[in-house]
């Protein structure tokens, strides 16, 4: 349920016309009933899960001493996240690196603008490279925002949500115009039904609080793995079936980012989760180093790789990030041996698979 949340608060459902003329026009290719269905879900997930003293006591938790307590005792696996890196903190640190000051140009902005939705969310955390300081500049911006529940049961609110995330989005694509994601979403329900699939906790570990927030209290449920192992089987198939010539500059980066996500989602079908960048010294232990030419390869086009053209600044004469995309969709790759990578591409996966039904027979 969270992805439909997440698709509906970043605007992904919006309709052609309304990526163009959003908030003006404003119309779904999904019917709104299925924005109630949302709504209806997390507010049988609100009474389910809370009683009005625990919700109380979270409360007072969570704006006296910046600590936040998801509540359900059942699950069995309680994860505690504590002394998160504060927002200030972690300025202070990336201030330091001369090469981050232009990329917190528009952290800056972000931040500034997300104070618009606090009232109505737990928390807004950035992770990845730009949280540990290991930034490239292939690098986007990762953040995920925690909505309280008591947010998402309310449509106009959610609506009030999505308007201010849809203008912010904008930010995300003037640092990386080839950036392939808004938002990560997930409510204060989801914290206590958490399935490490969706992001490791170890992601959440090494995340920055906007916020404040410097305690997190996560009930872990054992994922489903042979759904997960489906599910990366479908995205190896459909990047066997990609042929790199025909790539333009926006779908070429997000091939690269989902090959290079091939060895963590590999290892969280063995049931291990770890931050991403951790991966790629983990799945060794999985595979020869000639199945993993792949992964260097792009690794090595990763850490030189820069795309900031200047006419992006265009994008902020539209509502939405969606007409900078369908530019870029124009734009064809070049000084590439697209051969060469589509047969390590195709051998690593190959392997893959057959790994995965080595491990699951």
């Amino acid at each position: 349920m969270n992805i439909l949340l997440e698709s509906f608060i970043n605007g992904y459902t919006l309709n052609n016309i309304s990526k163009i003329f959003y908030p003006i026009v404003d119309r779904n290719i999904i019917p709104w009933d299925i924005l109630e269905s949302i709504n209806n879900y997390y507010k049988l997930s609100y009474k389910k899960y809370y009683k009005k003293e625990e919700i109380a006591y979270i409360l007072s938790q969570f704006y006296l001493k910046s600590i936040y307590i998801s509540s359900n005792f059942s699950l069995k696996q309680k994860i505690i996240i504590e002394n998160i890196k504060q927002y200030d903190e972690w300025l202070r640190e990336a201030l330091k690196r001369i090469d981050y000051k232009q990329k917190l140009h528009y952290i800056y902005k972000i931040r500034k603008k997300i104070m618009k939705i606090k009232p109505y969310v737990v928390d807004v955390l950035i992770h990845g490279s730009i949280a540990t300081l290991d930034y490239s500049p292939w690098s986007d911006y990762d953040l995920i925002i925690i909505i309280k529940d008591k947010s998402i049961t309310s449509i106009n609110t959610l609506i009030k949500i999505r308007r201010n995330i849809v203008k912010i989005n904008k930010l995300l694509y003037l640092n990386d115009p080839l950036q392939h994601h808004g938002f990560f979403i997930i409510s204060e329900s989801d914290l206590f039904n958490y399935d490490e699939n969706y992001l490791p906790i170890d992601t959440i570990r090494n995340g920055v609080s906007m916020f404040g927030v410097d305690k997190i209290i996560i009930f872990k449920i054992n994922s489903n793995k042979k759904y997960w192992q489906n599910k990366l089987l479908k995205l190896i198939y459909e990047l066997k079936s990609i042929d790199v010539s025909s790539l333009n500059i926006f779908t070429w980066k997000l091939f690269c980012h989902n090959m290079l996500l091939i060895p963590s989602l590999f290892l969280e079908t063995q049931g291990i989760y770890v931050y991403k960048k951790h991966s790629f010294e983990l799945i060794s232990k999985y595979f020869d180093k000639d199945d993993l030419e792949i992964i260097d390869y792009l690794s090595n086009i990763r850490n030189k790789f820069f795309f900031r053209p200047w006419w992006r600044v265009l994008l902020l004469l539209f509502g939405t990030f969606w007409p900078l995309v369908g530019i870029l969709s124009r734009v064809k790759i070049s000084n590439y041996n697209t051969r060469e990578i589509n047969n390590m591409k195709n051998k690593f996966l190959e392997k893959i698979i057959y790994k995965i039904n080595l491990y699951t027979a």
